[in-house]
């Protein structure tokens, strides 16, 4: 298993609590880090602690997200994949 700060850590925004805890404990499950602030602007805090690996969030909080990781990171995010 990998040490803790080499494992991926994936931020989980929705504001479906419910979603957000099916999805957080699977994926610690195996084996990433999982944050799942309550809010958007929480997030955006969160991520003073370091761009994450991968985020994880809905259609309509992804603008918000996008825009607070560019301010962040001072760099577009256009190859950020949207699925």
């Amino acid at each position: 298993m990998l040490a803790q700060l080499e494992r991926p850590r994936i931020l989980i925004v929705d504001d479906d609590a419910g979603l957000c805890d099916v999805l957080a404990e699977a994926l610690a499950g195996l084996g990433y880090r999982v944050a799942k602030p309550p809010l958007a602007e929480a997030a955006l805090e969160t991520l003073d602690q370091g761009v994450p690996d991968l985020v994880l969030t809905d259609v309509q909080m992804a603008e918000l997200l996008a825009a607070g990781l560019r301010r962040r990171m001072g760099r577009d995010l256009s190859e950020f994949l949207r699925v």
